[in-house]
């Protein structure tokens, strides 16, 4: 509830808690990293943990920026326009993070672009990992790879097993996407020590 009270209020939760005195939101404050060399693009790294099991409740502060080659990010991202899309987030420890194996492994980081072309159209690209805010179950975000029909969004764990289930996301008539669409992973780095 914090989040989207931010959200709407375009500032960040820390502000509202008073445990900063910076009001801009995460996502509009500048890196603190110095770039000297033009071919590379700061990313910021959110405190977002993502679960890639059942779905954990989590904040989008900057953490940190790491710096990408612009060539290779035009590649993956689609070029330019995705700047200021692009995100980088956690994968939680444990067995919060083991629904998506071996495809995504416990504290992998995922280069995520928070708006792909498709949740503007409606539909999203099949069988694709997105990361969503499911609260049917529990409130926070999760990873998943999912697949549409229709309106119902079915969100399937590569390694299903008890207590990881595959389940479904029904929106509702005009509900747009990015209600529980946050972004589609684009790029994975599992070989990230603890």
């Amino acid at each position: 509830m914090l989040a989207r009270i931010a959200s709407a209020l375009n500032t960040s939760a820390d502000y509202l808690l008073g445990l900063t005195d910076d009001p801009a939101p995460a996502d509009k404050r500048t890196p603190r990293i110095v770039l000297d060399d033009d071919r590379f693009l700061p990313v910021p790294r959110l405190t977002t943990v993502a679960a890639a099991g059942s779905p954990a409740v989590t904040d989008e502060e900057i953490a940190d920026w790491y710096p990408f080659r612009k060539d290779w990010l035009y590649q993956v991202a689609d070029g330019p326009k995705r700047q200021g899309r692009l995100v980088l987030i956690k994968v939680a420890p444990g067995w919060l993070g083991e629904s998506m194996l071996p495809t995504i492994r416990p504290n992998a980081l995922l280069l995520v672009d928070r708006e792909p072309p498709e949740i503007q159209k409606g539909e999203l690209k099949f069988g694709k990992v997105y990361v969503l805010y499911d609260d049917s179950t529990a409130e926070g975000i999760t990873v998943k790879r999912v697949y549409q029909q229709g309106r119902t969004i079915i969100c399937a764990p590569d390694n299903p097993g008890p207590g990881r289930e595959p389940f479904t996301i029904r929106l509702r008539k005009g509900e747009p996407l990015a209600t529980h669409i946050r972004g589609r992973v684009l790029w994975v780095a599992n070989e990230l020590e603890e």
